[in-house]
Order: structure tokens, then C-alpha cells, then sequence
């Protein structure tokens, strides 16, 4: 359409300066027939020209990629859906809606400038425990080409009549479930899927397909920032202490260890000498002149004479001195 009408600009400028120029010639020379009549048959064409694009017009449409049309005929009282391309459609019996069907978001959010509404749009909601809460959310979904023309006929305006209060509805469901502790750490993704869950069914009953549901932010009282905060402080300090007492046991067990494998030790070093001892009772109860002779062999070096009667041992040489 905008190609088409520049080129419709074009031609009507052309006529008009085609035309003044003829005329001008005309005036000059009144009296000449054909020159008169060429002015009359260049005019004739050029406004034959310009009412059969005029016509063109309204014998197709084109529907970029990214959008679908539903055209309602108002004679037939019915609607026909057309995706991106060139369609051939008699478009003054028609009355032509545009919707962008590629995927969009919906933000609500206390950010004055990034969501759908102008000014602060966060939704605000209770909690199990009645605590009031400040939620940002963001919304991916897309409309379902195929039943534009029901979305069109039934709803006409989607963000307004189900994205938007829908969306709010389920938020204060959801979150009336938990408290306000839970919602902000521990069950924040159970409750992103519990809201995509409820919308996806609703929308998809409505002929928009929801993508992805996206919890920016969740914003608690004061008062319960300062608790969690507390909380986990707490949480880290226990598990300082914690792990302090983990390394304190582990050199227990480590110094437990070294003691038990130092007796260990002790006991064998018992029990070789015991057996050493063993060894050398049997022994000397087996040859018992082997005593005997280790006595003679402790004996001065230097000793001549030895006497002894098997229990007593004389040394002569230590008398002799």
C-alpha cells in the first residue's frame, strides 16, 4: 500500500503538470483542434490511470509477515482468517482487522516505564499470613492464528479483557496460599509454575497460547526483609559453626587414629619380644648346659682356670690375684 501510493502520487503530479503545460498551449493557441484534442486524450488517460489503481486497491491485501487479518463480510455476516502473503479479496464489502500474532509480553510492574500501563502497575497481593506484597511479572504468550477470527468475534481485545484481569485474578489466588516467607525464597518457582499452569489453561480457552510466565520481582514488608535477612545470617552462621565442628571431629579421628596405630605398634613390638623370649626358653629347656655356658662366656677373658660342680662356677684366676 505505500509503494502503491507513492506511485499514485507520482502520476497525479505528472497529470498536473502535463496537464497545466497543455493547457497553457492551448490558451496560447485556441483555435487549434488538434492540439486540443490531445490535451483532452492525455488527461482522459491519466485519469483512466490513476481510477483503475484507485480500483487495484481494493481487489487484494497483504498482510506482513508476523500478522494475520480477519476480514468480516458484511454481507455474508462471516469471517475469514488470512495469514502474511497477497490475498485477492473485493475489500469494500469487507471490513479488515489487523493482530500481530508473533510473540509478545505483557509486563505489570512498579517501574514506571517498562510496563504495558504507563505509571506504576505492580499487582498487589496478601499472603497466607496477611502480609501485603508488591509482585513484577512479565507474560510471554502469542495469539493462536488459526481461531484469530473467534479471538476477534468473542473477545476483540485481548489484553484487556483476559490477559490483563486474569492474570491479576490468579496472582492473588496464588499467592493467598502461601506465606509470605515461603513465596519470596523457598516455594518461588512452585508458585511461577502454579500461576503458568492456571493461565496456560484459561488463555489456551481463549485462543492465546501463554509461552512462559516470568516472576521479576516479589517485594515483602520491611518488616519481613529484616526477618529473612536475620534468618539467613543465622542459617550461615550455623553453618560456620558447623563445618568448625566437622574439622574439630575430623582431627579427633585423625589424632584417635595416630594413637591406635602408635599401640599398635607398642603391641607388636610386646609381642616380638615375647616371642623372642619364648624362643630362648624352649631353646634352654631343650639344651639347659646352654646356660651354663653363657655364664662361662660372661666370665673375665682373662680367667685360666675354671672349676665348677654343674651349679657353682670358680674362677681361680681372680683368687691367684
Amino acid at each position: 500500500m505505500g509503494a502503491l501510493g507513492s506511485v499514485l502520487v507520482i502520476l497525479i503530479t505528472i497529470a498536473v503538470v502535463v496537464g497545466l503545460i497543455l493547457y497553457q498551449r492551448v490558451k496560447e493557441n485556441p483555435y487549434d483542434a488538434r492540439l486540443i484534442r490531445r490535451f483532452k486524450r492525455t488527461v482522459y488517460s491519466l485519469v483512466g490511470i490513476i481510477v483503475l489503481l484507485l480500483l487495484s486497491t481494493q481487489l487484494y491485501i497483504f498482510v506482513p509477515p508476523g500478522y494475520g487479518v480477519v476480514a468480516y463480510n458484511w454481507f455474508t455476516d462471516t469471517y475469514k482468517v488470512y495469514d502474511d502473503g497477497f490475498h485477492i479479496i473485493f475489500r469494500p464489502i469487507y471490513e479488515l482487522t489487523r493482530y500481530d500474532v508473533r510473540k509478545q509480553a505483557y509486563t505489570m510492574t512498579l517501574t514506571p516505564a517498562e510496563g504495558a500501563v504507563q505509571g506504576q502497575d505492580e499487582v498487589t497481593v496478601m499472603s497466607r499470613d496477611n502480609l501485603e506484597m508488591g509482585i513484577d511479572i512479565t507474560l510471554l504468550y502469542y495469539y493462536d492464528l488459526k481461531n484469530l477470527d473467534k479471538l476477534h468475534r468473542e473477545i476483540r481485545y485481548p489484553e484487556e479483557k483476559i490477559v490483563r484481569p486474569k492474570t491479576r485474578n490468579v496472582l492473588r489466588d496464588v499467592f493467598a496460599r502461601y506465606e509470605a516467607t515461603e513465596a519470596a525464597a523457598v516455594k518461588r518457582d512452585e508458585i511461577q509454575r502454579e500461576i503458568f499452569r492456571e493461565l496456560s489453561d484459561f488463555f489456551a480457552q481463549n485462543y492465546i497460547i501463554l509461552e512462559d510466565v516470568q516472576l521479576r520481582e516479589i517485594r515483602l514488608p520491611e518488616l519481613v526483609r529484616t526477618a529473612i535477612e536475620e534468618k539467613k545470617r543465622e542459617q550461615q552462621e550455623a553453618e560456620k559453626m558447623e563445618y568448625t565442628i566437622q574439622v574439630a571431629e575430623r582431627k579427633r579421628e585423625v589424632q584417635k587414629l595416630e594413637g591406635q596405630a602408635e599401640a599398635q605398634k607398642r603391641i607388636e613390638v610386646a609381642k616380638g619380644e615375647a616371642e623372642a623370649i619364648r624362643i630362648i626358653n624352649e631353646q634352654l629347656s631343650k639344651s639347659p648346659q646352654y646356660l651354663k655356658w653363657m655364664a662361662v662366656d660372661k666370665l673375665n677373658p682373662n680367667a685360666k682356670i675354671v672349676i665348677t660342680d654343674q651349679d657353682t662356677i670358680l674362677d681361680l684366676g681372680t683368687l691367684s690375684d
